[in-house]
């Protein structure tokens, strides 16, 4: 699977409330030509229309969204905010919290955006990415190419 589901929200300032967008589809897409392969994500409506269209910077700011469990007070990772230059707005500045259902995919997706946009596997393809982000398995291949690192 190329995309994940994600419960957005967005803001112009910090001291604003979070405007609801609903759920939409998140893409990493990798540039052909220009910026020298540079990364960028796209979110798109259940009829198609972008809702993001941003690339990811140099020392872009990338945290983890925390909410106290209901039932064991802990903190629960559920989302990542950072601030994007969105082209869907008019390349405004926005802030924006992108919510997942399970902390393993909130600490995948905060992994992918914080080195996506200059330590992006010059190998991998926009399939590797979605794989990773919803934490499948390639088909066929085998072979012990992955390799993690931290």
């Amino acid at each position: 699977m190329e995309k994940q589901k994600v419960k957005l929200y967005v803001k112009k300032e910090a001291s604003e409330p979070w405007a609801d967008r609903g759920v939409n589809r998140l893409q990493f897409r990798r540039e052909k030509e220009g910026a020298k392969g540079a990364c960028r994500i796209l979110m798109r409506t259940s009829i198609g229309k972008a809702v993001i269209n941003a690339n990811l910077y140099d020392n872009m700011s990338v945290t983890f969204a925390e909410q106290k469990d209901k039932k064991d007070g802990s903190m629960k990772k559920t989302g990542v905010i950072l601030t994007i230059f969105n082209a869907c707005e008019n390349s405004e500045k926005q802030i924006v919290l992108l919510k997942l259902g399970s902390q393993e995919a909130v600490e995948e997706l905060h992994g992918l955006i914080a080195v996506s946009y200059t330590h992006l596997r010059a190998h991998e393809t926009r399939e590797d990415l979605g794989l990773r982000l919803v934490g499948g398995k390639k088909k066929g291949g085998g072979g012990g190419g992955g390799g993690g690192g931290g």
